[in-house]
């Protein structure tokens, strides 16, 4: 499972990726290193998660078209894709490991005052393809803590008759070999030692403690404080939360009921919809990005973007392509 499997390469082209970043000081500099530099290595970024999660399909799709009957055969092929998760397990966390500096590159590009529309579109398309690297890195984790526990089912299944066997072969080698002495008693095998199925119990003295004459040191009790404050600002911190998630879900079943209803949906225009109405930038990100992944995975739903810019003259300093998704 080796192949091009290369975590220290991702690291260092990230770590290159950042060090030019911090060198574009004008404009025209960030455009050259979001068209050119960035877009250069994106390949390579991509490979890697490709290169891991096609190794994982191959070591299922050898236990699905497995050719033998013989259940040793199967063990050992067992053993081999047990080997091959476990590796891929490690691989997925170096990989996470090394993208992890990608991180540094979008707190950077956030950070950047003097963008134009254009540029805001270019940092846009960095953004997805990031979260779209460690959404597929979560995917494939996903996948191996589905597969591995039933890659043991299957190694506990095929193994019980042999572990019968060995004890049923054990407990004959006790009765042909074990022998009884002139006390009664069984005597194992030479090489097996007897139980100790007795020991003599020693001789304790006991001292009764009076409770009156002797009574217990009261405890200290320990009285925590509760902070108020804290625990206010947490459950603030979880609603909020858990309020933006609520929105996230019922926006994707707008889109999908826009879509079933008329057949058709403006994706571009509904995410200025949702930044007029909840004026937060992560729900209609999220719900836009979710009705798109939808749509890609779906044989009902076509997906299509078109370099033509919309903007909403509300939304300061927002732009996107034109993006709708057609019921097939």
């Amino acid at each position: 499972m080796e192949g091009n499997f290369s975590p220290t390469h991702i690291e260092k082209i990230c770590s290159l990726l950042t060090a030019s970043l911090r060198q574009r000081e004008t404009l025209e500099d960030l455009k050259f290193w979001l068209t050119s530099e960035f877009r250069k290595y994106e390949p390579d970024l991509r490979e890697q998660v490709d290169f891991l999660d096609r190794q994982i399909i191959e070591s299922v799709n050898k236990l699905k078209n497995n050719p033998t009957n013989s259940d040793k055969k199967f063990i050992d092929l067992l053993k081999e894709v047990e080997n091959n998760l476990d590796k891929a397990q490690e691989q997925s966390r170096e990989l996470a490991s090394a993208y992890s500096e990608t991180k540094i590159i979008r707190s950077i590009l956030e950070k950047r005052e003097d963008t134009d529309s254009e540029t805001d579109d270019l940092i846009a398309e960095v953004h997805f393809f990031i979260k779209y690297l460690n959404e597929r890195l979560d995917s494939i984790d996903r996948k191996l803590d589905r597969i591995q526990p039933k890659i043991r089912q299957l190694f506990a299944i095929l193994n019980r008759p042999q572990f019968n066997s060995k004890i049923e072969k054990f407990l004959h080698f006790l009765l042909d070999k074990s022998t009884v002495n002139g006390r009664k008693e069984t005597l194992l095998p030479k090489n097996i030692n007897n139980p100790a199925l007795h020991i003599d119990t020693p001789n304790f003295t006991i001292i009764e403690r009076e409770r009156e004459l002797f009574p217990s040191k009261p405890k200290k009790r320990t009285i925590y404080k509760t902070n108020k404050v804290k625990i206010k600002e947490n459950t603030q911190g979880i609603l909020r939360i858990l309020s933006q998630q609520d929105l996230i879900r019922k926006w994707e079943q707008h889109i999908i009921a826009e879509i079933e209803l008329r057949g058709t949906i403006d994706l571009s225009a509904t995410f200025f919809k949702i930044m007029e109405e909840t004026n937060d930038g992560q729900i209609a990100v999220s719900a836009i990005y979710s009705s798109i992944q939808q749509a890609r995975k779906s044989n009902d739903f076509d997906f299509k973007m078109y370099k033509i810019k919309q903007t909403n003259s509300k939304i300061e300093h927002i732009s996107l392509w034109k993006m709708n998704i057609q019921k097939i």
